[in-house]
């Protein structure tokens, strides 16, 4: 919590040799609004910028391997995220109740998605599923209410309890070959 709560906070910026934010490091900053963390930098620690609401973009680094649990949650303002190749792991509600986050991108090579991963971002619209993902998670889509489209690739399994529970505006969702287990 270094610079947890201070509400004036709208700039930081990060030197090139910065390698992580550690937990709640900026939780409760309501008036930043942008963050970007290049250079070594690999790990965001559990509720680094959580409860950030004004924060409306992130640029996170090519070397980035870790979000913690609820790094980015409640962080109302987020419309958009693209999640770097080198991510290895995310924790659970990482971007729980942004709820302006329409779309993210994630790579091909991510493996495995959080429980609760985006829990309640009320507008996000479409998912991919990267390939090489083989589970989607206990409530993983929970709440998004505006979600109209999912395609699940072939890699697959298993879709595990309350998963897309409350998407009520679903409309379609493409399976391929593959899963076993919903």
């Amino acid at each position: 919590y270094a610079f947890a709560n201070l509400t004036a906070l709208e700039e930081v910026v990060f030197p090139s040799t910065l390698q992580a934010i550690e937990y709640g490091a900026f939780y409760g900053c309501t008036a930043l609004t942008e963050v970007t963390l290049k250079g070594k930098f690999t790990s965001v620690g559990d509720e680094a910028f959580a409860n950030c609401t004004d924060l409306q973009g992130i640029a996170l680094g090519k070397d980035l391997h870790r979000i913690g649990e609820g790094a980015f949650a409640n962080c109302g303002s987020l419309t958009a995220i693209e999640l770097p190749a080198s991510l290895r792991e995310i924790g659970k509600g990482a971007f729980e109740g942004c709820r302006e986050l329409a779309f993210y991108t994630a790579p091909q090579t991510l493996t495995a998605l959080a429980e609760e991963m985006f829990l309640d971002c009320v507008s996000l619209r479409e998912v991919n599923i990267p390939s090489a993902v083989s589970v989607i998670p206990r409530g993983a889509f929970k709440g998004c209410v505006s979600l109209r489209n999912v395609n699940i690739p072939s890699n697959v399994g298993e879709i595990e309890a309350r998963a897309f529970q409350n998407c009520r505006n679903l409309h379609t969702v493409k399976m391929e070959l593959g899963i076993n287990k919903i």
